[in-house]
């Protein structure tokens, strides 16, 4: 882990494990809300894929700074996107399921 203060596995698509390791953050998978589109290659032509903007499920972290190369991770906040691609945080029952 030398040199990185904050690991983010981003190709599970959902929502995997949070852990420190030797005091440094490993973000195995936050789901696909930021997930981005991207271009597949089918047949030899580049298809565009878009996600879908409405139900993309995910977490964010709220990070700062916290001096020696090191991240304090204030807060994990569960979310989703409704049909216009905006996030809504989901709180109470909606962010345990």
């Amino acid at each position: 882990m030398a040199g990185a203060a904050l690991v983010f596995g981003h190709h599970a698509h959902c929502l995997r494990g949070l852990e420190t390791l030797q005091g440094h953050w490993i973000a195995h998978g936050l789901g696909n809300f930021i997930s981005p589109d991207h271009v597949a290659i089918r047949d030899g032509q580049r298809v565009f894929i878009p996600r879908l903007k409405e139900n993309r499920v995910g977490a964010v972290l709220i990070i700062e700074p916290g001096g020696r190369g090191r991240v304090i991770v204030r807060d994990v906040r569960f979310v989703r996107t409704n049909g216009s691609g905006q996030a809504i945080v989901l709180r109470g029952r909606a962010a345990d399921h």
